[in-house]
């Protein structure tokens, strides 16, 4: 299974982030895709301890669904809500100029990929504690999915 520890499939997916455009339109959920650009650069920043995020663990988080979304293939349900504080219609950064969102995305999940191994046993909002490689699983199944809701 594809993680951000793995050079290739991170690569593959800042492929798939680039194809994305201003046009380029959703197939579920509400965010358009600008706002999907913040929303996935949010989510790493709250991961990396530089934005506030929503803590939700409780003991099935941290087992039962933690091991089907970063352990399993089955892809992540659609329409999964978004915590708060990276949902760019609520508390999330709001849209600006779309190449800048884009490259603030790149910029952001870089330096994720590169602050994995220092990530390891801090707790995700939902999973709880996670290793670096759990961490490089869940940022590339993240991406994966918005990818994926965007059909890139």
């Amino acid at each position: 299974m594809s993680d951000l520890n793995d050079r290739a499939s991170f690569e593959a997916n800042t492929a798939r982030i680039r194809a994305v455009t201003p046009t380029t339109e959703r197939r579920w959920g509400k965010m358009n895709a600008q706002q999907m650009l913040c929303h996935l650069a949010d989510g790493y920043q709250v991961m990396m301890g530089e934005r506030a995020g929503d803590v939700r663990i409780t003991f099935f988080t941290r087992t039962v669904a933690k091991f089907l979304a970063l352990e399993t293939p089955m892809p992540w349900p659609k329409g999964t809500p978004t915590g708060k504080t990276v949902d760019a219609m609520r508390g999330g950064t709001k849209p600006g100029d779309f190449v800048q969102d884009m490259q603030r995305l790149l910029d952001v999940r870089a330096r994720f990929a590169e602050q994995l191994p220092a990530l390891a046993g801090k707790p995700h909002p939902f999973f709880g504690p996670m290793s670096s490689r759990l961490w490089g699983k869940w940022g590339w199944r993240h991406e994966d999915h918005h990818l994926r809701q965007f059909g890139v």
